[in-house]
């Protein structure tokens, strides 16, 4: 039998609410706890992935990140078929110089394709500098990362941080990944976005077979706040009463703490929070979504060593 990975796509149509912190916090379960070869991807242009699991400090220019110098690239000996940069991006492009290469993280078992706001913009707006159709923009991330190609390469699991909105990038992205999660904050703005998403799912699971439909494992809450329990409790109510969204409501949420903002903290260790308190609020919810995602995902455990 043909060893397929799993390729699973964090996707929100409405930024900051949390789709690079779940990623991170499952990408590091994943790695670190479950002994998986993981392999990142990041379509954000703020690249928070990126500069957490590279620890990158250098400033970002008008918020927008590029890339640092891959560290396998001698300057001292420079190669004449790689620039030594490359990113997410670089596999809309076939251009002398421009190669897909992964960069190493703190954790031997994650790699990660970090993000370029330049060349993302480049794909959203300006597809004639590619040569390619609309369709072709969309069949690229499915062209490079099928689950067979993925488990060939020696990972487990591809795990993609998606831009804030519904562009091409995101719908090819949807369209390659094999499983889908969707997270959200409790309030009335934050779930606006459910329908745009669902039918973004079933559009892009349209033009493929059935056997390589989408699964959307569901929506997990973020940042449910103590102060607010009475409003976000209504609000979780009226999901669980909705018959399309209520099977897919995720039946652990992320608590909101202070021990968050560490998760985004560039020299943390990135097994946070999975290293502090085992009574952490941040801890355990991460641990139970984690857990919920990795069986979700059909994995079995791997033995460590």
């Amino acid at each position: 039998m043909v060893k397929k990975a799993k390729i699973l796509v964090s996707v929100n149509n409405k930024g900051g609410v949390g789709k690079s912190f779940l990623v991170q916090l499952l990408a590091s379960y994943m790695a670190g706890k479950k002994n998986l070869n993981v392999l990142a991807l990041d379509f954000d242009g703020q690249g928070n992935l990126s500069t957490r699991f590279l620890n990158d400090i250098k400033v970002k220019t008008g918020g927008k990140y590029t890339p640092p110098l891959h560290p396998d690239y001698d300057v001292n000996n420079p190669d004449d078929d790689w620039d030594g940069y490359s990113s997410s991006s670089h596999i809309y492009f076939d251009e002398p110089g421009m190669e897909i290469v992964g960069y190493p993280t703190q954790l031997k078992n994650l790699t990660i394709l970090p993000s370029n706001a330049r060349m993302m913009f480049t794909v959203e707006t300006n597809r004639d500098k590619l040569n390619m159709t609309e369709e072709e923009v969309y069949n690229v991330p499915s062209d490079i990362f099928s689950p067979e190609t993925v488990a060939e390469w020696g990972y487990d699991l591809l795990i993609i941080d998606t831009p804030p909105n519904i562009g091409m990038i995101t719908k090819g992205c949807i369209r390659a990944a094999t499983d889908a999660i969707i997270p959200f904050e409790l309030s009335h703005k934050s779930i606006q976005g459910f329908n745009s998403m669902f039918s973004e799912i079933e559009e892009q699971n349209a033009s493929k077979p059935k056997s390589k439909a989408t699964n959307l494992i569901g929506f997990v809450a973020n940042k449910a706040s103590y102060n607010k329990r009475n409003t976000q409790q209504n609000i979780t109510d009226s999901i669980l009463a909705n018959d399309k969204w209520g099977p897919y409501l995720i039946p652990h949420q992320i608590r909101d703490t202070v021990d968050a903002d560490r998760v985004d903290t560039v020299g943390e260790d990135l097994m946070m929070p999975y290293t502090i308190s085992k009574t952490s609020n941040l801890r355990v919810d991460a641990e139970a979504i984690g857990e919920y995602v990795y069986k979700k995902l059909g994995f079995k455990e791997k033995a460590n060593g």
